[in-house]
């Protein structure tokens, strides 16, 4: 039974030991274990125990030549008055009267350390907060930068300019086996109410789901579409399946370039000023790049594309050419060009571009490519289908 309460008093003695060391070199550490509820958290325990043990071992140098001075004094009388405290400490500490004693000494070591640790970390907490909130600062900042998503067109309903309404057919009919299953999901994704984790593959896949598509797409073949609805659906589907080759303000930009915009926006926030000069310099290559990159794109461009942006209609004999520059302020600038027969535009077409003045339109010009871009001639000529 004694040996058991000197083991117990011992053991007692040696986690005081560790609380009290610790709190002296840790004090963060403990503020946040005991004040900021980490006390509830494991990976709290393991990671503070683990980093404890391994700065442990920093500490055998100067044990290793603690031992080395002991050694030295081997021949002298200071091991055997060593010896002689030791053994009288040890009775000493035995003693209820010495456990006691040390365990008080102890616990009010562990007990002052706690209640400054606060004082003592406060320096290396507020730096910690400052850094999280830059970090939080840099990563709103950056997607600021990166702008709202792009929308898929004709999200919203608009007034159409020109359409071909034979065209939109024809498109339609050739897209039509892909293209109503992809509207069936779509329209069953937004309606259904699914179950919390479930999906809407493993929804149709069930009976309810299977019949539930049956009736969304007997209904879907038998609604009656005008033109519009139906170019609508199809330039939908294009996007969402990545086969629409769409050109705007978003993607004529350099990523490269966008990249060298959004650092330059971010030194500036910092108050870091870059050298002008060589941030004009490397604008300028990038651009340069930017504009062969899109030369060579433009030359071999077929298929159907959607052109966003601001056009300048000229009119002609019998008909409208429609110009939208590909890049603007170059010296032999690219363009997107498509021309529509007077005959074919509303007369409430032609007020508006009569009243611009010549100034440009912002619309859309979906169409297909009929001549890529060339040294001669830095026009991309497109059949139009819809112009919006």
């Amino acid at each position: 039974m004694a040996l058991f309460r000197r083991i117990a008093a011992f053991s007692v003695l040696a986690i005081l030991v560790w609380c009290a060391v610790g709190v002296i070199v840790y004090p963060q550490w403990w503020y946040e274990f005991i004040f900021e509820g980490n006390f509830r958290n494991p990976e709290y325990w393991e990671q503070g125990n683990y980093v404890a043990f391994l700065n442990a071992f920093s500490y055998l140098f100067p044990i290793v030549l603690t031992a080395w001075i002991v050694l030295a004094f081997s021949r002298t009388q200071v091991p055997e008055n060593l010896v002689s405290f030791n053994a009288k400490f040890k009775l000493w500490v035995s003693s209820k009267r010495g456990a006691a004693a040390s365990a008080s000494v102890l616990t009010i070591v562990f007990g002052l350390g706690l209640a400054t640790s606060g004082l003592r970390s406060v320096e290396s907490r507020q730096l910690e907060a400052q850094i999280a909130k830059s970090r939080k600062d840099l990563e709103a900042f950056q997607e600021k930068l990166k702008g709202p998503q792009e929308e898929p067109p004709l999200s919203e309903p608009t007034s159409f300019s020109y359409i071909d309404p034979k065209e939109v057919d024809s498109l339609y009919g050739q897209y039509e086996p892909d293209l109503v299953p992809a509207l069936v999901r779509e329209k069953i994704e937004t309606s259904a109410h699914l179950e919390a984790g479930a999906s809407i593959e493993e929804y149709l896949k069930t009976n309810a789901g299977i019949s539930k598509a049956k009736a969304v797409e007997t209904e879907l073949r038998e609604t009656e579409k005008n033109p519009q609805r139906k170019l609508r659906d199809l330039l939908r589907f294009l996007y969402d399946q990545g086969k629409l080759k769409r050109y705007g303000h978003q993607r004529w930009k350099s990523d490269e370039l966008q990249k060298l915009e959004d650092a330059t926006a971010l030194l500036s926030k910092y108050g870091v000023v870059a050298d002008s000069k060589k941030l004009q310099s490397v604008r300028d290559r990038l651009l340069a790049e930017e504009v062969r990159r899109l030369g060579d794109e433009l030359s071999v461009l077929h298929g159907l594309v959607l052109v966003e942006g601001d056009w300048v209609v000229d009119r002609l004999q019998d008909s409208y050419r429609f110009r939208a520059p590909v890049v603007e302020q170059i010296s032999n600038p690219l363009y997107f060009e498509a021309r529509v027969r007077s005959a074919e535009l509303s007369s409430k077409t032609e007020d508006i571009i009569g009243n611009v003045n010549s100034r440009p339109i912002r619309l859309s010009v979906f169409g297909n490519v009929v001549a890529g871009a060339s040294p001669q001639d830095r026009s991309v000529h497109i059949a139009p289908i819809a112009i919006f």
